[in-house]
C-alpha cells in the first residue's frame, strides 16, 4: 500500500514541476518587501512589519486586559491568561530547565513563546495572510538582542 501511495505522490509532484505552476525557489527580493509607509526615510515599513506591530500591539492588549483586574476567582478572560501564563511556567519552562533556572528563563521564554505564537497565526487570518516571522531579521534579531543583554557587565 505504502509503495503505490508514493508513487502516486512522485506522479504529482513531477506533473506540478513540468507545468507553468511548478516549485519557484523564493528569490533575494523576497526578503526585503516592497515598503508601505514612509518610503525613503529611515522609518520605512513593509508589509510584513506593519503585521510584526499588529500582533505585538495584540499581545499587550490582550495581557493588559487580561491582568488590569484580576481576581481570586478569575473571569473567563482572566482565566485564558493565567492558563497561557501557566502553560510556559510549568509546561515549558519548569519541566524542561527545573524549577530554579526555569524561573531563571521565564521572562525570556514567556516572550519568546508568546512572540512566535502571535506572529506565526497572523499567516492563517484572512487578509494577512503572511506570519510575521517570514522574513529573516526576526530570526536573527532574538538571539542577538538576546547576546546583547547578556555580554553587558552586571
Amino acid at each position: 500500500m505504502e509503495p503505490a501511495l508514493f508513487t502516486q505522490a512522485a506522479t504529482l509532484i513531477a506533473k506540478a514541476a513540468d507545468s507553468d505552476g511548478g516549485f519557484h525557489p523564493p528569490s533575494i527580493t523576497e526578503f526585503f518587501p516592497p515598503v508601505v509607509l514612509f518610503e525613503g526615510t529611515p522609518f520605512a515599513l513593509s508589509r510584513i512589519n506593519l503585521i510584526q506591530i499588529l500582533a505585538t500591539l495584540a499581545i499587550i492588549v490582550i495581557f493588559v486586559l487580561g491582568t488590569r483586574r484580576m481576581k481570586l476567582v478569575p473571569g473567563r478572560f482572566q482565566s485564558v491568561v493565567e492558563f497561557g501564563l501557566d502553560f510556559v511556567r510549568n509546561g515549558i519552562a519548569h519541566d524542561l530547565l527545573g524549577r530554579k533556572d526555569g524561573n531563571r528563563f521565564l521572562p525570556i521564554l514567556t516572550t519568546i513563546f508568546f512572540m512566535v505564537l502571535f506572529m506565526n497565526l497572523t499567516g492563517i487570518i484572512p487578509f494577512l495572510n503572511i506570519a510575521g516571522t517570514s522574513i529573516i531579521a526576526v530570526p536573527l534579531a532574538w538571539p542577538s538582542s538576546r547576546m546583547r543583554r547578556s555580554s553587558t557587565p552586571a
